[in-house]
This record gives structure tokens, C-alpha cells and sequence, in this order.
């Protein structure tokens, strides 16, 4: 908001040198209103719905302004005002999409970190049990590394090759994973941590 009266400020310069000027080429100082209104829309960059606001103030000076210059015909005033309207329509047509893209290339990045971390978490879990996986026990390990106190528990399922080979893989699949949820309902919360150290093997 700021930012958007001070370019409608700016864009009183011109006008007031052009009215109190003395020069008779005074009549070109208009052309530099349009200067200001493409700066604020195209090199500031002011949010669209404020540099809209303070470009239609600017636009109600551009025409008092030319409305008290003496000595302007109708038509130059009027071709004046087709060249300003225009200026300022593609000015704020470009506002509009620059601020659109920017904001489009912002959700895109935030969409993009946010599948990079889900896909982080995936690589470091197993697909089975949702317990880490070897490469998420290797940066534990190094993570503990100095620690003076660290208690490591390695489970290992009895017969389970038996089971497996009997019963079948899925019936060996839902075995893994029910003894994975009761080792996770046991783990304290910040402190603990499990892992799937091998095919029927655990290691907390």
C-alpha cells in the first residue's frame, strides 16, 4: 500500500512541472506519467490489486492534467489519452501475469520440496512393516555415533522360514507386519527407534 502511494505521489512530478513551466515544449512532460505507471507495474512489481488501484488514480491525474494544460487542441488530447489507456491497459496486463507466474512458479517449488521429503521418508522406510529400513539404520548409527550409552535389541523370528514356506508369503507378509506394529506400540516417543535389520530379523 505503501509502495502504491508513493508511485501515485511520483506520478504527480510531471504534472506539476509541466503546469508551472514556462517552456513551449512543456506539453511533452506528459509522456512521463506512463514512465511511472510502467515502473510500478513491470520493474517494482507492486501487487496487482494495489498497482491497479494507484494506476487508476494516476489515470484521473493524466487526464486532469491535460484537461488544465492551455494552449492543447481536442484532437492531440484526445489521441494523448488513446496512447495513455493503452499504455497503462498492457502495463497492467503484464502485472497481472508476472504476479500470476510468480505465484505459479512459488506453488510449483512448494509441490515439488514437498514430494521431494515424502519421497526422502519413503527411500528411508520399508515398504512392508513402515519400519526404517537399512539405510535409515546406517544414518541412525552414524547419528549415535559418540553417544556413551546406546542399548541395541536384535529379534529374530523363530521358524519363520517354516511358517512362510507353509503357509504361504502373504500369511509370512502379515506376520512381519503385525509383529512391526507391536514393536512400534512399544517404542518411546524421541528416543526409540526400530528397523527392519533383515528378511524376518529386527533390530531396535
Amino acid at each position: 500500500g505503501v509502495q502504491a502511494a508513493i508511485v501515485v505521489m511520483a506520478s504527480m512530478i510531471p504534472p506539476v512541472l509541466i503546469l508551472t513551466s514556462e517552456s513551449p515544449w512543456r506539453e511533452a512532460g506528459h509522456h512521463g506519467i506512463l514512465l511511472v505507471v510502467m515502473f510500478a507495474t513491470m520493474i517494482q512489481r507492486i501487487r496487482f490489486w494495489y498497482v491497479l488501484a494507484a494506476v487508476i488514480a494516476i489515470e484521473g491525474i493524466y487526464i486532469a492534467t491535460l484537461a488544465n494544460l492551455p494552449g492543447i487542441a481536442a484532437p492531440p488530447a484526445l489521441s494523448y489519452n488513446m496512447v495513455f489507456a493503452g499504455g497503462v491497459i498492457f502495463s497492467l496486463v503484464a502485472s497481472y501475469n508476472l504476479e500470476h507466474e510468480q505465484r505459479l512458479a512459488y506453488l510449483l517449488g512448494l509441490r515439488d520440496r514437498i514430494t521431494n521429503s515424502e519421497l526422502e521418508t519413503i527411500s528411508r522406510a520399508d515398504p512392508l512393516t513402515g519400519l526404517g529400513n537399512r539405510r535409515s539404520l546406517d544414518e541412525a548409527f552414524e547419528a549415535l555415533r559418540g553417544e556413551p550409552e546406546v542399548a541395541v535389541l536384535l529379534l529374530d523370528i523363530d521358524h519363520f522360514k517354516i511358517y512362510n514356506d507353509s503357509q504361504g508369503h502373504q500369511a509370512g507378509d502379515a506376520c512381519l507386519k503385525q509383529i512391526a506394529d507391536i514393536i512400534s506400540a512399544e517404542l518411546h516417543d524421541g528416543t526409540d527407534a526400530a528397523f527392519r535389520f533383515g528378511g524376518e530379523e529386527f533390530l531396535v
